[in-house]
């Protein structure tokens, strides 16, 4: 997906792009897809399973339950609980900390919160309200230190018809190096002729300054991006 990103070198001259972090930057961008909540949402589960302390499966009415709960002696914290049926899913993930290192004290993912997720037809609904720190389930670089994780309360509106997707995102984020931003957007993916960034539409990130990436259907990994209407230049994968 194009959300994923690094600045490219085109930048201006003046000092209004030495505002923002690239990679701070970069992960609100791949927050702000609905891939990063999807990936919570199926990811959690394997990810703590273990021989010592496995996830207790069982069916649930129309759907499958997945709960566990941490054990002495193994090295993940917390608690979890999932559902799936045929038209919905849900996680709730309590204070999950997934450690790793020989000392055990490096926690390299921690969540606290919940995902929904609800398909009726075409139409999709997904919400996040979570806490989230450390290596991204899934892939990524990361969603920073611990010390100070991200706070995040999104959520997703998605109409797909034809292999082409409207895609709608509103909420907050607290960024512990960008401060708290409301992200507001929406664009269009098309995953046949172009599957790793939208073909066209609009992502806003509002905080003390407003940063805006517009999606121009290039398929080049890059979006056109400004800061209080400023050109940047591009913001590219």
């Amino acid at each position: 997906m194009l959300f994923a990103l690094l600045a490219c070198a085109t930048a201006p001259s003046d000092d209004a792009v030495e505002t923002f972090d690239d990679v701070a930057v970069a992960k609100v961008l791949e927050l702000a897809r609905p891939d990063a909540a999807l990936s919570l949402l199926d990811g959690m589960a394997r990810t703590v399973d273990s021989e010592l302390c496995p996830v207790d499966v069982f069916d649930d009415g129309e759907g499958l339950r997945e709960v566990w709960s941490a054990c002495p002696g193994n090295p993940h914290l917390g608690s979890l609980d999932r559902y799936e049926d045929d038209g919905m899913a849900w996680l709730e993930a309590r204070r999950v900390a997934v450690i790793h290192g020989a000392d055990g004290l490096e926690q390299a993912f921690r969540m606290d919160g919940a995902i929904e997720h609800v398909v009726d037809e075409e139409l999709t609904t997904l919400e996040m309200a979570a806490t989230l720190c450390g290596s991204q389930i899934g892939g990524g670089d990361g969603w920073g230190d611990c010390a100070e994780p991200l706070q995040v309360d999104l959520s997703w509106t998605i109409l797909s018809h034809e292999g082409v997707d409207e895609v709608l995102v509103s909420g907050t984020l607290m960024s512990p190096d960008l401060g708290p931003v409301e992200l507001e957007g929406t664009w269009t993916e098309d995953a046949a002729n172009c599957p790793s960034e939208p073909v066209s539409g609009l992502l806003q990130v509002e905080g003390e300054r407003v940063q805006a990436f517009e999606f121009d259907g290039a398929c080049d990994g890059c979006a056109t991006w400004s800061v209080d209407g400023e050109d940047l230049g591009d913001f590219c994968e």
